[in-house]
């Protein structure tokens, strides 16, 4: 049994030492470089969780009730100011309404992962664990994925700008000339 023991403890010295021997002294400015990613990840993280998924789904929802009456309408002749109001508040809650809602979830959940990585990086890099040429990929690899979704996440933000815009200046529109068609149809 004291063998046993013995031998454990022996093993442990052992790789314990060998561990030590692998480690290079930190890289101070990479370690910052590193902190300030995990700094815009943490922006990014709060923008996208600012955006008011309630209301989005709400329009959402709306739009898809209106979807058929609003393509049959453009089956007939509007005016041209009309058609353009209706044209865009379509095109806005067909492409950017949906961009804003569903893409959103997808890069929240990447930029989370990227952080996770960058935080587990810091913890590497601190100790001097990996070294240098892979410490350095892995952090221009991060690098390059934050600033794709940085790209990402604006063009979310500009999406839901377009959906809120045109949501405010066609619902009201695309609604009363919905009903209009309703009752033109109603009426024998």
């Amino acid at each position: 049994m004291k063998r046993t023991a013995l031998g454990i403890v022996l093993v442990l010295l052992v790789l314990g030492t060998f561990n030590q021997g692998c480690r290079r002294p930190n890289d101070p400015q990479r370690v910052t470089a590193i902190d300030s990613l995990i700094k815009v990840a943490d922006s990014l993280a709060l923008r996208l969780d600012a955006i008011d998924t309630t209301a989005l789904t709400i329009m959402d929802s709306t739009f898809e009730k209106q979807r058929d009456a609003i393509e049959a309408l453009f089956k007939d002749t509007l005016q041209r100011d009309t058609a353009l109001i209706a044209g865009n508040y379509y095109r806005a809650m067909n492409r950017s309404l949906n961009r804003a809602l569903n893409d959103r979830r997808g890069y929240r959940s990447a930029i989370e992962e990227s952080r996770n990585k960058l935080r587990d990086l810091h913890k590497d890099a601190s100790k001097g664990l990996w070294p240098e040429d892979q410490e350095l990929a892995f952090y221009e690899q991060e690098k390059i994925i934050l600033a794709d979704l940085a790209k990402r996440t604006e063009i979310v933000e500009r999406s839901l700008g377009t959906a809120q815009r045109e949501w405010q200046n066609g619902h009201a529109l695309v609604d009363t000339l919905l009903a209009r068609k309703r009752v033109v149809q109603q009426q024998p």
